[in-house]
Parts: structure tokens; sequence; C-alpha cells
């Protein structure tokens, strides 16, 4: 149901769930370690695709664009910030053909509400930051 891509050579643990629900393991300093860490795997994984969702769910392209934009410099404190994507990685997190992303940030700079180079950007106009 799902593909997975590694970064570096690794081993896949395939686990039988059941077994971390085994009473006999609470006393293992393993087991709560484990439970712990794979409810913290899965809160993030859950954040990270609420905000997906947040940011894909406007309409139009350029509120996705002011949603993610916005959003990320709100995370970086700052109208200032760097984004972890190029172009490509970008209109597919905001499910956009990469060609309307860039013609859409195109216009929205030379209107004069945000400037950019790379994936370093800053929104120019106060209210962006604070609209989404």
């Amino acid at each position: 149901m799902v593909d997975v891509v590694a970064a570096s050579d690794c081993r896949i643990l395939f686990m039988d769930m059941e077994f971390l629900h085994d009473p006999t393991l609470a006393g293992y300093s393993w087991h709560q370690k484990m439970l712990s860490n794979m409810l913290s795997i899965s809160i993030r994984k859950n954040l990270t695709l609420s905000h997906r969702i947040f940011c894909t769910s406007p309409k139009t392209i350029r509120e996705r664009l002011l949603t993610y934009l916005s959003s990320q410099a709100g995370k970086a404190g700052s109208s200032s910030f760097q984004i972890p994507f190029n172009r490509q990685q970008m209109a597919d997190y905001l499910n956009l053909d990469r060609s309307a992303l860039s013609k859409e940030l195109g216009k929205m700079r030379d209107e004069g509400l945000i400037t950019f180079h790379k994936n370093q950007f800053t929104l120019l106009h106060p209210a962006l930051n604070e609209s989404h």
C-alpha cells in the first residue's frame, strides 16, 4: 500500500504490532522505549500530514502558496525564511503543476508581495504574515 525510499543502505524490520501488546513485556525497559518512540513517530507524521492538508485545501494556486509561505514564516519567526524544497518538490507538496507554481510566484514577486531566490523567501507585505 505504500512505497518507501531510504536515503542510505538500511535494514527493515517488519513487526507484528500485536507483539507490543503482550503484557509480559511491560517490565522490560526497551518495551516502554519502543512504545514511546512509535508514538512520537506517529504524532510527528500526523502533524506533517495535517499541515500538508491545511496547505493544499485552498482552491487557488495563490492561496496555497500564501498559506504555505505564511506558515513557513511563522515557523521561522521572520518574514525571511528558507524552505526545505526546490520548485518541483514544493509543487508536489502543494499538489500543483511546477510551471503554474513558478508562474504564480513570478506574479507575486512582480506585485511586490514576495521576493525569492531559489528556496530563500521574504514576505514583503506585513498582512501576509498574519492572514494565513
